[in-house]
């Protein structure tokens, strides 16, 4: 029950291999070069921008790569919060955020519950409103909310 299909995504995410992807000996280590790792904030920037429309330019020094979600996560939890505050999620999600942030940060994951079709639809919002006032009420201070794109366990994309 840990694991995540992507089955709403699967013709979108083979077309993309298929057409775009070009496999080099750093695409199956766990490091890559130097000089991919000096491309990739760059070009992730330039999809960000194009993807989101963002009002401010997303730069290649606003990306920071890492090895894994979960260590991003633990990096994280150190950055958006104190120890004992909170990063507030939509559930369903994929279960091991509360120990991705919480082990060494501290950091608690606090829940606003949805059903999968409110955690992508407008309603969404007036969940996570519910959600932080809650908070609020227990004397926990949400500090970030974290949206999961692709969602997991899920699979949909926020479009």
């Amino acid at each position: 029950m840990s694991n995540t299909e992507q089955k709403p995504m699967r013709e979108d995410i083979a077309s993309y291999i298929n057409e775009k992807v070009v496999f080099t000996t750093d695409s199956i280590s766990y490091r890559s070069s130097a000089t991919i790792s000096a491309r990739l904030p760059a070009i992730a920037a330039a999809h960000l921008n194009r993807v989101l429309g963002a009002h401010i330019s997303i730069e290649p020094d606003h990306v920071f790569i890492a090895e894994s979600p979960t260590s991003l996560g633990n990096m994280l939890g150190y950055n958006l919060a104190e120890r004992g505050e909170a990063i507030l999620v939509n559930r369903p999600v994929y279960g091991r955020f509360e120990l991705d942030y919480g082990i060494q940060a501290g950091v608690e994951i606090f829940y606003a519950n949805t059903t999968v079709d409110e955690a992508f639809s407008p309603t969404v919002v007036e969940k996570y409103e519910q959600a932080f006032q809650e908070a609020g009420e227990r004397g926990v201070k949400i500090r970030a909310v974290l949206l999961v794109n692709p969602h997991n366990p899920v699979g949909k994309a926020f479009g």
